[in-house]
């Protein structure tokens, strides 16, 4: 076929997929798809190219063969838009409740959840929105969902994790190029471990005789030496090769540091930043103690014990089978003390009670201020020692159970021995004999401690990482994928903002509820409302930070053709912008926080927050000059602590001075496309939000095109703003009111107080 009547052919396929996205089920070929159908069958019959032109009955058979290709098409498309509209589902359930934040460390804990508390109908009601006005029946969407499998939502990790499986899939992923060098370095580390598994040997050699002989006991200190040096130096080059592995390009601090940049602003609020921490510290120090241990002991141990058993063997084969049927027994043990002990649901409260902990203190140290004078400091103190003493009983359990881990381990080590007594003394072995089963039914026995050691030790890591990566979620892979196809700021035109149906809920409160207005391109708008009216939320949503529960924001316009290719101006979603970058939307935002983030650097370093590229140290010093703070920073090169508010060294209204000489820079060096100013006035005294008023009103006139943003709880800042619109934020609903514009001459701030 050539290339016109291929690309026909595409041109169906796609307007058949295109309507399965917008209907979700497309219960039929359409008029259109069937004269397109025709006029393909025509076209392909009068090709002249190859052959004669088909008879009218061919081409109605023609006809009739495409009609069947492309509703078998139709099918095939809905089905792939059910699949995607599940999983979507199932994402929106999963963000929407606890599950995402679950950790599950018994199978019958994960079943307890799942028969109780899994809202199963929840994801049922949804598809019935989608799909029960096409027809289907509640029995045929719950056949259609046992069909896409389910099973992935509810089989969360457990402790029963496979560690081959994922150990392998560890160093697939960040080893890269460098397995071999891995592999190299852990064959150079079971070295010194055979070594130690043939020592026992030239021991044993020592007595063999009437006289110990001397020699082979030098030998084997010999080789105990030179194992134990052999170790030390190749840990040193192992060292070396971790340090540069975790380091490279696409390794683990990479991911790490890539997935935190991506991170979604509404999971921060979702997880917790304490949480967030506690997960990505434990699953760094989890993947670099996967690495070590499968190396330093796990193989290495292997080694000592197979080469163990075959010496043994080989000396007595009646002591090997004594020594195995002793180290079986202790596996059989280990697993029942792991069942009736409960070990890690007694884990899971450890690092539970530690977390609060963790949280109580933190909540301690940002408000200890307001905790101290509001006199609530002693209720505070009692929950921190109550939590205190339940994280100290939850690490005693453990402890005990750790206890009598150890000792069970002892006390194989003490059977391994009599074991070895015993068989010496049946076999007449002598005290050569004794010594060998003696050290090498030792060796096992802690061989056997160790893998035992190392097998938890290795679920643990692993599932700290499952733990890091069910947070993740794969949403940086997701989010670098999407920014291919996102635009650019350069590729939208005007800056207006657009609300269309925005619906907010956080768990069980709706904080917006089908929101919708616009700002028009160069206004100056307020966003008024009460105490948690989603006004801030808004702004996130408005900026890209937040995506919306349902509903979308759109920013500006770009030509689209329509389906005649007809140019068209079409609103841009702000999340179809590209979010890093030169073009990225957030290059184009200048934003005011109710407390600036000030960090550990000059006072020149904090002015060029945001700001790309040099500015002259005398324009800085304009911007000191005019919000008022050339008295206070005469020196550009002055020292500040880190911190918001007035935690970071500076007073409140030292702070939110300084984030506006922020916000003016970036709105004049980055010729800023919208404004957003969050409570600029919340520290400051009224003189200074008369003259923030003031420059805010020039820096608008100076700048027509930008679209100005203000949140603020205060009527009097508001009313010497020259606004032109104000949204009220009322029950999740939004009202919006044009203003008539006045105009105030601007001037400088007074020096900070």
């Amino acid at each position: 076929m050539p290339k016109e009547l291929l690309q026909q052919t595409l041109d169906i396929r796609r307007g058949i997929t295109a309507r399965s996205k917008t209907e979700s089920y497309v219960s039929e070929l359409s008029t259109e798809d069937a004269g397109r159908i025709r006029n393909l069958a025509h076209d392909i019959a009068h090709f002249k190219g190859e052959g004669a032109v088909l008879p009218p009955d061919q081409e109605a058979e023609l006809t009739e063969t495409l009609t069947r290709y492309f509703d078998a098409f139709r099918e095939a498309e809905n089905a792939h838009v059910f699949r995607d509209t599940l999983r979507e589902t199932k994402q929106e359930i999963i963000h929407e409740t606890e599950i995402g934040k679950r950790n599950f460390y018994s199978e019958e804990e994960r079943q307890e959840f799942v028969e109780k508390e899994f809202p199963q109908k929840l994801l049922l009601g949804r598809l019935q929105e989608k799909y029960g006005k096409a027809g289907f029946t509640e029995e045929e969407i719950k056949d259609l969902i046992t069909l896409c499998d389910i099973e992935d939502l509810q089989s969360l990790p457990l402790h029963k994790i496979q560690t081959i499986k994922h150990t392998n899939e560890l160093f697939r992923r960040y080893l890269g190029g460098e397995r071999g060098k891995y592999l190299a370095l852990s064959v150079a580390l079971m070295i010194p471990a055979l070594l130690r598994g043939i020592a026992p040997a030239l021991l044993a050699d020592a007595f063999k005789g009437s006289d110990v002989d001397i020699t082979h006991i030098g030998l084997y200190g010999l080789s105990e030496i030179m194992s134990t040096g052999a170790t030390i130096g190749i840990n040193a080059w192992f060292e070396k090769f971790m340090q540069g592995n975790v380091s490279k390009e696409g390794g683990f601090n990479e991911y790490m540091a890539e997935n935190f940049a991506y991170f979604p602003g509404g999971s921060i609020r979702e997880f917790g930043e304490d949480a967030i921490r506690r997960r990505a510290g434990n699953a760094q120090q989890g993947y670099e103690s996967v690495m070590r241990n499968v190396s330093y002991n796990l193989l290495p141990t292997i080694t000592t014990l197979l080469t163990s058993i075959a010496v043994l063997s080989y000396k007595d084969p009646k002591l090997a089978v004594g020594t195995i049927a002793g180290a079986g027994l202790m596996l059989m043990l280990d697993r029942q003390l792991q069942k009736r002990g409960k070990f890690w649901k007694k884990r899971k409260d450890v690092e539970r009670r530690a977390e609060e902990l963790s949280h109580a203190l933190s909540e301690q140290m940002s408000a200890h201020l307001e905790t101290v004078l509001s006199g609530e400091k002693d209720q505070l103190q009692e929950r921190l020692e109550k939590l205190m003493r339940e994280a100290r009983s939850a690490d005693a359990q453990e402890n005990v159970l750790q206890m009598v881990q150890d000792n069970i381990s002892r006390f194989f080590g003490v059977f391994n021995a009599f074991t070895a007594a015993i068989v010496t003394y049946l076999t007449n072995g002598g005290s050569s004999g004794f010594v060998a089963a003696l050290v090498y039914s030792g060796n096992f026995s802690e061989g056997m401690r160790t893998m035992l050691d190392m097998k938890r030790r290795l679920q643990r890591d692993l599932r700290s990482i499952m733990e890091m990566e069910l947070m993740f979620n794969g949403h940086a892979k997701e989010e670098k994928g999407r920014e291919l196809e996102r635009v650019g700021m350069d590729e939208v035109q005007g800056n207006d903002i657009v609300l269309d149906d925005i619906t907010v809920q956080y768990r069980d409160r709706k904080i917006l509820d089908r929101a919708s207005a616009r700002i028009p391109g160069g206004s100056f708008c307020s966003i008024q409302g009460q105490s948690g009216g989603g006004k801030s939320t808004l702004l996130k949503i408005m900026s890209g930070y937040y995506t919306p529960t349902k509903g979308q924001a759109f920013f500006g316009t770009r030509e689209t053709p329509d389906d005649s290719g007809k140019m068209l101006d079409s609103p841009v979603p702000v999340q179809d912008i590209k979010k890093s970058g030169p073009d990225a939307i957030y290059r184009k935002i200048a934003y005011l926080s109710q407390f600036p983030y000030i960090f550990d650097g000059s006072i020149k370093d904090n002015l060029l927050f945001g700001v790309k590229g040099d500015v002259p140290e005398e324009e800085l010093k304009a911007i000191l000059q005019e919000v008022g703070l050339t008295q206070r920073f005469p020196n550009l090169q002055e020292k500040l602590t880190s911190g918001r508010g007035d935690q970071s060294g500076t007073s409140g209204g030292e702070t939110s001075r300084i984030g506006l000489a922020r916000t003016l820079l970036k709105i004049r060096t980055e010729k800023s496309r919208v404004v957003y100013l969050d409570e600029p006035t919340a520290s400051v005294d009224a003189a200074t939000k008369k003259d923030i008023a003031r420059i805010l009103n020039q820096e608008k006139i100076n700048h027509p095109e930008t679209t100005f943003v203000v949140i603020s709880h205060d009527t009097e800042f508001l009313e010497q703003l020259n606004l032109d619109q104000t949204i009220t934020s009322s029950r999740g609903k939004l009202r919006t009111e044009k203003i008539s514009r006045r105009s105030t001459p601007p001037r400088s701030l007074p020096p900070a107080s």
